[in-house]
């Protein structure tokens, strides 16, 4: 009898705590959402809008999670107006539930986003539709506010993203993106981890296509030191379409200057040469399964100093390939006996002290036929 009691009274507290979480969304459902609109237009220049609220203290518990839906940020006056930096189905605000029940600064801890359309311009004047936010007078007292900003997650779901900046001449859009991010990204440094996974990658770097459609994926954990602005590459988990790649150094942007000094290596770690025919434009196709390739490559290089309008950090690249061959299943001709060995040594800030060195290059195509075929060399 006293256990019957017993789990009686567990059932019926259980069934009080539901009900009650459940109705936290409709009881501080106003607060929440001028909460967040305050927080928003308190910070932002550009325009906030949703269509609909869905709250629900169950969805990422326990925190709070107020979904946006049909949500708009659409930049305001200037260069920019009227382009949508971001648009999306829902978008995830996860507050913390405890600051939402007392009303006492509210905190935004999470962001996630649900098949967002992200669109990213920037000019070459240095103008950017992502800068958003309000400038802050040095001089002026801290402003009392019932919302507070303390991001530790984000997410992407189905991401669709556009980045045009016309400074660098280059456009890369991805399609199918899942990613994610985690840090203390109120502080001045702190260990930012993320994930990202794309269907669709292309990039165009001064009007040459360099990735058209390719998978890609990245996973890594970067050193954030914002007083520097100093970002450093610890642990890297790179791969396009089948290709591995590494990274490492870090990248520095400092304040009230245009350089970016870096000092970067880079490479692949072990790769056979049909990986890299993965990455080359209209190589990867439905039939690359089928391709029969052999032979190795080695790609590495490192780029040291400062990078700004006049100067181009020292930077040595070094391609070698051997014994390669391919075939298409489809084409009638193989390219075979495929071997490189070429570098590009940039030792200074000048590129009059370039030097390119191909010490060996060639292959030969012949057709694959029953009959003997002629073959030629290159």
């Amino acid at each position: 009898m006293r256990l019957k009691k017993i789990l009686t009274i567990t059932a019926i507290t259980l069934v009080v705590i539901i009900g009650v979480l459940a109705a936290i969304p409709f009881l501080f459902k106003d607060k929440i959402i001028a909460a967040v609109k305050t927080a928003a237009n308190q910070s932002l220049t550009a325009t906030l809008d949703f269509r609909d609220v869905n709250i629900s203290v169950f969805r990422h518990f326990p925190q709070l999670s107020v979904g946006l839906e049909g949500l708009e940020i659409t930049n305001g006056p200037g260069p920019f107006e009227g382009v949508k930096l971001v648009k999306c189905e829902r978008l995830d605000v996860t507050v913390d539930l405890f600051t939402a029940i007392s009303g006492d600064n509210i905190s935004i801890k999470g962001l996630y986003f649900d098949k967002p359309e992200i669109k990213v311009y920037a000019l070459s004047n240095g103008d950017a539709n992502y800068d958003i936010t309000k400038p802050v007078p040095e001089a002026a007292p801290a402003a009392e506010s019932s919302g507070a900003i303390k991001l530790e997650y984000y997410e992407i779901t189905d991401g669709k993203i556009l980045y045009d900046d016309r400074s660098l001449e280059m456009i890369a859009e991805l399609e199918g993106v899942q990613h994610s991010g985690s840090g203390n990204f109120a502080g001045d440094l702190y260990d930012f981890v993320m994930e990202t996974d794309a269907d669709k990658l292309s990039v165009n770097y001064g009007g040459v296509q360099y990735l058209s459609k390719a998978k890609a994926y990245w996973k890594a954990t970067l050193g954030m030191d914002m007083k520097n602005m100093k970002f450093t590459f610890r642990e890297n988990e790179m791969k396009v379409n089948d290709l591995d790649m590494s990274l490492d150094g870090f990248v520095q942007m400092p304040d009230n200057t245009e350089d970016i000094i870096m000092d970067l290596k880079f490479g692949t770690p072990a790769n056979t040469f049909k990986s890299l025919l993965s990455i080359v434009p209209g190589a990867y196709t439905q039939d690359f399964n089928g391709v029969q390739a052999n032979g190795t490559i080695k790609f590495e290089g490192f780029a040291k100093g400062v990078y700004n309008e006049t100067t181009y950090p020292a930077f040595k690249l070094h391609f070698l390939v051997g014994n390669a061959d391919f075939k298409y299943p489809a084409l009638p001709l193989g390219v075979s006996d495929i071997n490189v060995d070429a570098t590009i040594n940039s030792p200074t800030s000048s590129m009059n002290d370039m030097t390119i060195n191909i010490p060996k290059f060639g292959l030969k195509i012949k057709a694959f036929r029953s009959s003997p075929a002629s073959s030629g060399r290159t």
